[in-house]
């Protein structure tokens, strides 16, 4: 049986996982602010739509506290948008993780840009050293 393409592969192993788990926490309180998952495309949208009709950043989320937050304080506006920062990030960190646990199922870690064929081909052309010395120098790099 052949593998699976990677775009198949990925969609098993990391997107069907970070919506299971997105889909968790959505549902969990997030310091004191009701619906922030739900409030954020709303959010979402009117940036959009102010990006597309040239709105400064100001006006755009000007126009979103004034539709969804009436008779709010600078400081709260501020919080909020703290807020939605903070959530996008834990979004970003869940999303990094199942990746890096699922990267040698959705990459095929023995393929021919592996380290394992490049080294296997060096090895058939006489090319050790020259491999040597690039993963060297390629090291120093980091």
């Amino acid at each position: 049986m052949y593998p699976k393409p990677r775009i198949e592969r990925f969609n098993d192993h990391v997107r069907a996982k970070y919506d299971v788990y997105q889909n968790i926490f959505i549902t969990f309180p997030f310091d004191n602010i009701e619906n922030i998952a739900s409030l954020l495309p709303l959010f979402n949208q009117i940036c959009e739509e102010g990006f597309l009709e040239e709105s400064n950043p100001e006006e755009i989320v000007n126009t979103f506290f004034d539709r969804h937050y009436v008779n709010h304080t600078p400081e709260q506006k501020i919080n909020l948008l703290f807020r939605y920062i903070q959530y996008i990030e834990r979004q970003v960190v869940l999303f990094d993780a199942i990746e890096d646990a699922s990267f040698s199922k959705v990459n095929n870690m023995a393929g021919t840009n592996s380290i394992r064929a490049m080294k296997d081909k060096a090895e058939t052309k006489v090319l050790r050293d020259e491999l040597a010395a690039f993963f060297k120098k390629f090291l120093r790099m980091l």
